[in-house]
C-alpha cells in the first residue's frame, strides 16, 4: 500500500511584512532594492517613447561631449562595448546620432547628436526630471544634496 504524501498548503505573505534581519542594514541591498523600483517605473515611463535608459543616457552624453568615441561611453556608463554600439544603432537608426570617423584615429568614430536627437534629449530629460521629482520629493534640497554626495562617495571608491 502506498502512503500518501502530505502536501501542506502555505498562504502567501505579502512582500512588505517579510522579515529582512540585517538585509535592512546593508547599503548594497538597499541601493539594489530602490534601483530596481526606481528602473522599473522609469522603463514604463520612456518605454511609451520606445527608448531604454541606457539610450537616454548615451544621448545625453554625446549631446553634452560632441564627438565622444563609443570607448568613452563604455567606460563612463559602466557598460560593455557591444552594449553600447547596439544602443548608438538605435539611435543612429532613428536620427538621432550619426557617426563621423576619427581624423586622429580612423578605427574611432567620433558622435554626434543630430537636431532632432537635441529634440528628443530635451523631451526626454522632461520626463527624466519628472519622474524624478516623484522620488526627490521625499527629502529636504540639503537632504538630497547629502544623499548624492554621499552615492558619489560609494562610486569614487572604485574609480579613484
Amino acid at each position: 500500500m502506498k502512503k500518501k504524501s502530505k502536501t501542506h498548503t502555505v498562504a502567501a505573505t505579502p512582500a512588505q511584512t517579510l522579515k529582512l534581519g540585517e538585509l535592512r542594514n546593508l547599503v548594497g541591498y538597499q541601493l539594489r532594492r530602490a534601483h530596481s523600483h526606481m528602473r522599473r517605473d522609469y522603463l514604463q515611463t520612456v518605454g511609451n517613447l520606445g527608448f531604454r535608459p541606457g539610450q537616454v543616457s548615451i544621448l545625453v552624453l554625446i549631446i553634452e561631449n560632441p564627438g565622444i568615441f563609443q570607448i568613452e561611453l563604455s567606460r563612463e556608463l559602466e557598460i560593455d562595448k557591444a552594449t553600447v554600439v547596439a544602443l548608438i544603432d538605435r539611435l543612429e537608426k532613428a536620427g538621432l546620432v550619426t557617426r563621423q570617423r576619427s581624423t586622429e584615429d580612423r578605427r574611432n568614430q567620433a558622435l554626434f547628436a543630430t537636431r532632432e536627437g537635441i529634440k528628443m534629449a530635451k523631451t526626454l530629460l522632461e520626463i527624466t526630471e519628472q519622474h524624478e521629482a516623484r522620488y526627490c520629493a521625499q527629502f529636504t534640497a540639503a537632504e538630497l544634496k547629502q544623499f548624492l554626495e554621499y552615492l558619489q562617495r560609494i562610486y569614487q571608491l572604485e574609480n579613484n
